[in-house]
């Protein structure tokens, strides 16, 4: 078996698209979202430097400090996305800020978890275009 096979950056940094599924119906919806992955720089150095910052002394800000950390964790693997309407049906386009604010907001854990399955999914990274 060749070696390189087992070298997952490369693929990982480049990314997958990937459709997100309806939260109750599970069919896929208009969203792409264009994700690396775990095993990219990008992921690797995001990580190191979160798990590197103090946190507050507080309980309850503790708890909303890692919230905000896991949700930075998961924007910083974001190279953006389409789909995503407001409430008027207007574009939302991607922002870092904006993706941290949504993924931070406990009302949109489904859109949270599956971008954090996507990320920890090595199979999506060795093709172009995956559906999660």
């Amino acid at each position: 078996m060749d070696i390189n096979q087992f070298n997952l950056a490369a693929p990982a940094e480049a990314g997958a698209d990937v459709v997100i599924k309806h939260p109750v119906t599970g069919e896929d919806t208009d969203i792409v979202i264009t994700i690396v992955g775990k095993d990219s720089a990008t992921y690797r150095n995001a990580a190191k430097r979160i798990a590197g910052e103090k946190l507050p002394e507080s309980d309850d800000d503790k708890e909303k400090e890692l919230t905000k950390r896991g949700a930075e964790l998961l924007t910083s693997c974001i190279r953006g996305w389409s789909g995503l309407d407001d409430k008027d049906g207007k574009p939302i386009p991607f922002t870092t800020e904006f993706a941290i604010e949504l993924l931070s907001n406990q009302d949109f854990d489904s859109l949270a978890v599956q971008i954090n399955a996507a990320i920890h999914d090595r199979t999506l990274y060795q093709k172009k275009s995956v559906k999660s």
